[in-house]
């Protein structure tokens, strides 16, 4: 365990918000690029339309599972920020007795 914890509650929770921000951008260029594709969908037809379809529906998921990994980290680092002013509080209450 090290011995110097480097970090504020405040500052964990300004990088977590920039966290939840880039998962909101994730979030908003997927729902542009399915836009995107409901145009297309509407002006091409045959057999390449569908393999390209198929393949953008791949390569969906892993943009999809990065912005539940925003929203993870963003949950952590409010926790983590939250456990550090509890633990300062307790220490401030023990000094206290």
């Amino acid at each position: 365990m090290a011995g110097l914890i480097r970090v504020t509650p405040d500052e964990l929770e300004r990088v977590a918000a920039e966290y939840r921000k880039a998962g909101g951008d994730i979030e908003g260029i997927l729902g542009h690029i399915d836009g995107l594709m409901v145009n297309l969908d509407g002006v091409w037809d045959g057999e390449a339309k569908g393999a390209f379809f198929e393949q953008y529906d791949e390569l969906k998921e892993p943009f999809r599972r990065m912005h539940e990994l925003m929203e993870e980290i963003h949950l952590q680092l409010d926790s983590t920020a939250n456990a550090l002013r509890g633990a300062d509080a307790d220490i401030a209450s023990q000094i206290r007795r």
